[in-house]
């Protein structure tokens, strides 16, 4: 079970509990929609330095999310951190916040830490949608005084997205020109995690063709040097994104 699955079951569980005791308002989990992308796009013109991704392909996630503008003052036990956190339930006048699992395209992503180093995993945030009150609330729905806010926090809603942890990546990675030569590095991960034995290199003579071509990725070399590679993306790997 992943830590996303994991937090969500306990959440829905807790709510449950209370819904059930006719203290709480239905609860709804927004949804989160998913796409395949590819960065830079088809036809898209791009440069990279050595070391620096060129193209990335994969599964991304869109859901709705909150930005929390400052970080939260809590009086006791926990901090939390501005940034953006995904909404993962919604009840009547609360929101139910978690740390997007990495691979957010959004820098600054939101955390929640214990001051006292305890595990902090399995914490989320209730956000009251009116006064702001953040409020850090345990797997199995516990909250204490001392765990909220001293004031409203300062927030906006909007969207987030993120390449999927759950998803299949391909990217290919720049090392570098000697003489007519450049060479590509290839990488791939399952479940954000790299696949060791499915990393390799590949090296191409400009001086026979500036198209180059790798696992069905197409790509026109426009300008290489040992410093960076401008080039245009004509076509995607295999899986045709």
């Amino acid at each position: 079970m992943t830590y996303k699955t994991s937090i969500v079951r306990l959440i829905l569980t807790a709510l449950a509990v209370f819904m059930a005791s006719g203290c709480a308002s239905p609860v709804t989990r927004p949804t989160v929609e998913k796409s395949h992308f590819s960065s830079p796009e088809v036809g898209a013109k791009a440069t990279a330095s050595i070391g620096d991704r060129m193209l990335l392909q994969g599964m991304s996630e869109r859901f709705r999310a909150v930005d929390l503008l400052y970080p939260v003052s809590i009086k006791g036990e926990y901090s939390v951190s501005a940034g953006q956190y995904q909404v993962i339930a919604e009840q009547r006048d609360y929101l139910y916040l978690a740390p997007y699992p990495g691979g957010s395209t959004v820098d600054p992503q939101g955390a929640i830490s214990s001051k006292s180093g305890a595990d902090a995993n399995k914490r989320f945030v209730r956000l009251n949608k009116q006064t702001g009150q953040a409020c850090v609330v345990d797997g199995i729905g516990t909250i204490r005084s001392t765990w909220c806010s001293v004031g409203g926090a300062q927030f906006e809603e909007g969207a987030g997205q993120a390449f999927s942890q759950r998803s299949f990546q391909q990217t290919l990675l720049y090392s570098g020109r000697t003489g007519d030569y450049i060479t590509l590095r290839y990488r791939e991960f399952s479940g954000g995690y790299a696949r060791s034995a499915f990393e390799n290199e590949a090296r191409y003579d400009l001086g026979e063709s500036k198209v180059i071509s790798y696992k069905g990725a197409t790509i026109e070399v426009l300008e290489a040097t040992n410093q960076h590679i401008k080039f245009r993306l004509v076509k995607g790997f295999n899986d045709g994104v």
